[in-house]
């Protein structure tokens, strides 16, 4: 039997039963590969967000030892060891790729679909796609990018306009990490003011603690101040990242249209 890669090339109105049939399960296969590596890319871009996150944990505890004079948790080290920037950055971009691999392998699935007729759809057991599916699709100069980027075929007096793409996705994705990283140091600095409040109001109560006592509850809110500080610097640090979100989207979505439309 003939390729089915090749047969897929032939048009759709001339093919029999047999080459749509291979053509459509080669297409399917692709496809379900695509969606495999783009279930990968995302569990290891999970992975790496949740370490993200410990260390920033980590490092903002560590911050409000060190302004209380506590002896400072040995885990960040490690921690910043296991992960990078870079390291980050190159599993974002992995997953957006994956992603766009994606979307071309069901593009090309359906649209193969779509151009057979409904006679031969139906004998090979196969359902046309709706209209909407169609118009989810990315257009022919879209998927004419994916392919060159794929291949390795794209223009070099111009940047790729895939990696551009990525690039600006990459960007929102830090504003939108910055944005809600940020509402939860929000929360942590209110929970830190209602222990320190408690701990103030325990203090006060002299006919109560004894002097070792009430020590401790002084240094316990030593450190809830200083956790609170620490939140507020590692807020700082976040909010031009965190305030950029708006303008960042809007490059994104600029750059996906010129990817999409091939302009410019």
């Amino acid at each position: 039997m003939e390729n089915p890669v090749a047969a897929s090339a032939r048009p759709a109105a001339d093919m029999t039963a047999g080459e749509a049939r291979a053509a459509v399960s080669a297409l399917k296969d692709a496809l379900a590969r695509a969606e495999r590596r783009h279930r990968e890319c995302w569990d290891e871009t999970e992975r790496l967000c949740d370490l993200c996150v410990q260390l920033c944990d980590l490092k903002r505890e560590d911050r409000a030892r060190l302004i209380a004079g506590c002896e400072p948790i040995s885990r960040a080290d490690h921690l910043k060891g296991d992960l990078t920037q870079a390291d980050l950055q190159a599993a974002f971009f992995d997953l957006y790729s994956a992603e766009l691999e994606m979307d071309k392998a069901r593009a090309e699935l359906l649209s193969l679909l779509g151009n057979l007729p409904e006679s031969l759809v139906q004998e090979i057991g196969e359902q046309a796609p709706a209209q909407k599916d169609f118009d989810d699709l990315p257009n022919a100069w879209g998927i004419a990018a994916i392919e060159n980027h794929l291949r390795g075929r794209g223009a070099t007096d111009e940047p790729d306009p895939v990696d551009q793409l990525n690039y600006r996705r990459w960007l929102v994705e830090l504003s939108q990490g910055a944005l809600d990283y940020s509402s939860y140091l929000e929360h942590e600095m209110s929970r830190h003011r209602a222990e320190l409040d408690a701990l103030e109001r325990a203090a006060k109560t002299d006919d109560f603690f004894e002097g070792d006592e009430l020590e401790q509850i002084a240094q316990a809110a030593a450190l809830q101040q200083a956790r609170i500080v620490a939140c507020r610097e590692q807020l700082d640090k976040l909010a031009s990242s965190a305030g950029a979100l708006g303008k960042r989207m809007e490059a994104c979505e600029r750059e996906l249209q010129r990817f999409l439309g091939g302009e410019g």
